[in-house]
């Protein structure tokens, strides 16, 4: 191994000095390539103008023209984190302009990556006028031409690089595309597709037929998602548009599928970092289009509801453990392949029981240990031809390099492209041999030496001037605007408590972000007394002891190389990150109590575990109770705990089917269960329970039912509740049913005559109309909790409430005036 300094330019470090950046920072930030302060000041009006990308107003006129004649629209996506976030972000768009729009992803097990020929014969059955990609399309020669033949129009944006013969479409957005002058070549699919829509708002406007103004700094945050996942380098425009996305999620203000990819991650939003991004939120993303299908993941970003992209982002965060393991067991088998070849060095693998999915992390994770480009095979679906993910390393174009392949031996690679550091290709099973020397010939060739060396990148050293706590101090979470002011005009005076002190006062744990800060340690929350007749010695203050120079530089070095070691792997995020309440039953009894459990109710819990949540109704709030669990062990540990606590008369665990349980009787039920188990119980719940009984489901959303409440935890107060750990709690009221028609008897204020009413109910949520005077009236508002319904009518003042009895309801409208209704009156 290697050590080596990370260059800079001399001219870059003395500029951003003169901008009053300290100078160890402004050292830093010239080895980044950032060359004056203000790349530092992150706001929108800083960022590139879309006008710079070639093609830009040409295709701003073409989508402007297909919304204004109502025309078809079709987005192409792609099977990653890039693609699935472009998708959002022109699917948002584009139905903000009033766009008819859809979009299609292609199955990359059957039909393979960018818009192929069979794609486009898929497509063609949604009779489309306009297909657009998105992170896909600069190579997709042959799919343009028969989209061409079909009569449907094509729009490619992409920022792959492109190959030697361009596709034929109406027009192409591309920053890497010859004759492009857009500074920013390291734009990701969706920075293109972002800066497209921004110019197509443009030219709405100017045709004057953009009905309402249209906010597209709200989808910063997935382009911040999508840029950072891909894995393209930050440039100053990339930094910006990442920054901006940030300070959205940070704000509360995310999409409902990026907090809930964060809250299946155990990330708390208003906490969010890159790495968050990158290692957290991308992953999850990443998963769907790995393992399934990569709609899910792009459902998850679409929904407003946040119901449901907690259901989809619960889905993929199964996949993503999923798709953890399928890789661990690939990686074994490399590496066991990798010690049978001892010192020979190799740089293509392939195993018959491989997932095509997983090949390319599989990839990366083997350039790491070898240092060597590697590609990595699996058989594809037609069971002829493998498909293949390449991963490179510094000093080794390795799109550059398939290129030369695919020129030296014609017809050996099917197809192929991607990146400098990343590339795909497919080729027959019965060429893998042949690749595999014609590949370790072009290394031999391209690969420089001093690339071939495992190297490890630093700043250099520190001058002993820097060994001070201030320095240290410095952090890596700190932005650059308090520090140009901090510099400036000195260190400003402190007008109180900064955070982590503040916190560490209240007796918490300091903020995450920072991990300087969690070395002071929370000052007692209560001082311990004397006993009487004591007194108390004072103690000369002791100045606080300072690190030493060695402490400070591990400090420093942890500090600089976080950043690129962040990049250099896919960090697996600790599910359980934040410390457990002291007392878990402490924190079952919160949430029992904020379902109001009491002495009068059974409760029946689904999915019971250890057993923890029947015996703290029994024990705390006196309610009876059984636990269903499947696994016996888990069922004779906790009748075993209800026996020594002397609950055994209150609390029961039983050793049975969920779908099978008798849960007629329950008037409050708990469960802790898969998304998709939750959901197939939701028709049991309704026909079993009765209006009003309360169901407590923690984490997993109940898809279609109104929650009456959702408590969310602190991030840092996660508690195991029946062994696994959880942060949100739904609650939901059983409704009553009244759908049907009612004769209605209202006040004389509001109709002299019976008036019908007609309710429609999708589980709690309940719509429909009152005739009034030969007039329907809509209903708006409606809500059932239990048997209590409540709703408004449209252009009326004041709310009718009323309890639902059987056929029968009973009401007031605000309060005041009493109606009355009768099922089929």
């Amino acid at each position: 191994m290697k050590i080596i300094e990370r260059p800079y330019e001399d001219t870059a470090r003395r500029a951003l000095e003169e901008a009053g950046v300290h100078p160890l920072l402004a050292r830093i930030y010239a080895a980044r390539r950032i060359r004056s302060a203000t790349e530092l000041a992150y706001n929108p009006a800083a960022l590139l103008a879309p006008s710079l990308l070639m093609g830009i107003e040409q295709a701003a006129v073409l989508l402007a023209e297909a919304i204004q004649a109502g025309k078809r629209l079709l987005i192409i996506a792609d099977y990653d984190a890039d693609g699935a976030t472009a998708c959002a972000v022109g699917m948002r768009a584009l139905r903000l302009f009033g766009a008819n729009a859809d979009y299609l992803v292609p199955d990359r097990f059957k039909l393979g990556y960018g818009l192929s020929p069979e794609l486009v014969d898929l497509a063609a059955q949604r009779r489309p006028d306009l297909l657009i990609t998105v992170d896909n399309g600069i190579a997709s020669v042959e799919g343009v031409a028969r989209a061409r033949a079909l009569g449907i129009g094509t729009l490619i944006t992409d920022h792959h690089l492109p190959g030697a013969e361009l596709p034929r479409a109406d027009c192409i957005v591309n920053p890497n595309q010859a004759g492009c002058g857009f500074p920013s070549k390291a734009l990701a699919g969706v920075g293109v597709m972002f800066y497209v829509m921004i110019a197509l708002r443009a030219e709405l406007r100017k045709r004057g037929c953009l009905k309402n103004e249209v906010h597209l700094g709200a989808l910063t945050d997935l382009v911040a998602l999508g840029t950072v996942a891909d894995v393209v380098p930050l440039d100053a425009n990339n930094r910006n548009l990442v920054a901006q996305g940030l300070k959205r999620i940070r704000a509360g203000r995310a999409q409902p599928g990026i907090n809930a990819l964060f809250r299946a991650a155990g990330r708390n939003p208003a906490e969010a970092t890159s790495f968050d991004l990158g290692f957290a939120a991308g992953p999850r993303l990443n998963a769907a289009g790995r393992l399934a299908d990569m709609t899910l993941g792009i459902e998850c970003l679409l929904a407003d509801d946040e119901a449901r992209a907690a259901n989809c982002a619960q889905e993929l965060d199964r996949l993503n453990r999923q798709r953890r393991d399928i890789e661990a067991g690939m990686l074994e088998q490399a590496l066991e392949k990798l010690k049978s070849l001892e010192a020979q060095a190799q740089s293509v693998f392939f195993a018959p029981d491989w997932h095509e999915g997983v090949v390319g992390i599989l990839a990366s994770r083997l350039k790491d240990r070898v240092h060597r480009p590697v590609v990595c095979f699996a058989r594809a679906a037609d069971g002829r031809s493998l498909k293949g993910s390449g991963r490179s390393v510094p000093g080794l174009h390795l799109r550059d390099c398939l290129d030369l392949i695919a020129k030296r031996i014609p017809g050996l690679i099917a197809r192929f492209g991607g990146h400098a550091q990343a590339a795909g290709l497919t080729i027959a099973e019965t060429e893998l041999p042949r690749f595999a020397i014609a590949f370790e010939r072009a290394l031999e060739e391209m690969l420089p030496a001093a690339a071939r060396a495992r190297t490890v990148e630093t700043d250099g050293s520190l001058s002993h001037t820097y060994y001070t706590l201030d320095i240290a101090h410095l952090g890596t979470g700190v932005s650059a605007a308090p520090l140009l002011r901090y510099f400036r005009r000195g260190k400003p005076a402190r007008r109180g408590r900064a955070p982590y002190e503040a916190r560490a006062h209240e007796g918490r744990s300091p903020p995450r972000g920072n991990a300087f800060q969690h070395a002071r340690c929370p000052a007692r929350a209560h001082p311990r007394r004397l006993p009487p007749g004591r007194e108390r010695i004072q103690r000369p203050q002791v100045r606080p002891a300072q690190p030493g120079t060695r402490r400070i530089m591990m400090r420093l070095t942890a500090m600089l190389l976080t950043a690129s070691a962040a990049l250099a792997a896919d960090v697996q995020p600790f599910k359980d990150a934040g410390p457990y309440v002291p007392s878990p039953q402490s924190v079952v009894s919160d949430m029992l109590r904020y379902a109001d459990v009491g002495p009068n109710d059974f409760l029946i819990d689904l999915g019971s575990g250890d057993g923890r949540i029947v015996l703290t109704a029994a024990k705390v709030f006196g309610a009876r109770g059984f636990g269903v669990e499947i696994k016996e062990d888990l069922v004779k540990r906790a009748n075993d705990a209800a026996q020594k606590e002397g609950l055994a008369d209150r609390a029961k665990f039983l050793k049975q089917d969920l779908f099978k349980t008798d849960i007629s009787q329950a008037t409050v039920v708990t469960m802790y269960l898969l998304p998709d188990t939750v959901n197939l119980l939701k028709d049991k719940l309704l026909t079993e329970l009765k209006p009003g009984t309360r169901i407590v489901s923690h984490d997993y959303p109940l898809t279609g039912w109104m929650a009456d409440n959702l408590w969310q935890m602190d991030l840092e107060e996660k508690v195991k509740i029946s062994g696994v750990t959880t942060t949100l709690i739904y609650l939901y009221v059983v409704p009553a049913k009244v759908a049907g028609k009612w004769q209605a008897h209202m006040p004389p204020a509001i109709s002299r005559q019976p008036a019908a009413l007609t309710l429609k109910q999708q589980i709690s949520r309940v719509s429909g109309s009152l005739r009034l005077d030969g007039r329907d009236v809509p209903i708006e508002d409606g809500k059932l909790r239990g048997e209590h319904l409540s709703f408004r009518l449209v252009g009326h003042k004041g709310e009718f409430s009323g309890v639902v009895k059987g056929g029968a309801i009973e009401g007031m409208i605000d309060g005041k005036m009493p109606w009355t209704a009768t099922l089929g009156g």
